[in-house]
């Protein structure tokens, strides 16, 4: 069963479509995400394990945030890493899917 399915995570009853499938331990702490902010923190989370910054979880004003339900203030805080200054296209993205924030 894919992770995400039919907008939130873990509903396996879906085709998960536009969805990822990730099964990292991340989006376990995040089960009632819409696809659109779960994509983006799988997205983060897999670029940043390309390079040799810090890995997503470690970015506790972006996940302290988003499990409170705080997009704006997520959104802003991905931002303002590292990341987000050397990948700035994708970065762009990231960060407008979660100030968009889940119904």
């Amino acid at each position: 069963m894919g992770l995400l399915a039919r907008g939130r995570c873990g509903d396996g009853d879906g085709d998960g479509a536009g969805c990822c499938g990730c099964g990292c331990g991340l989006m376990r702490r995040f089960v009632s995400l819409c696809c659109s902010v779960a994509d983006a923190l799988v997205d983060v989370s897999y670029n940043l394990s390309t390079t040799t910054l810090k890995p997503l979880e470690t970015m506790h004003g972006v996940v302290d945030n988003i499990r409170d339900r705080n997009w704006t203030q997520a959104a802003e805080a991905l931002n303002a890493t590292k990341w987000c200054g050397l990948s700035v296209a994708a970065c762009a993205d990231d960060v407008a899917n979660i100030a968009n924030g889940c119904p």
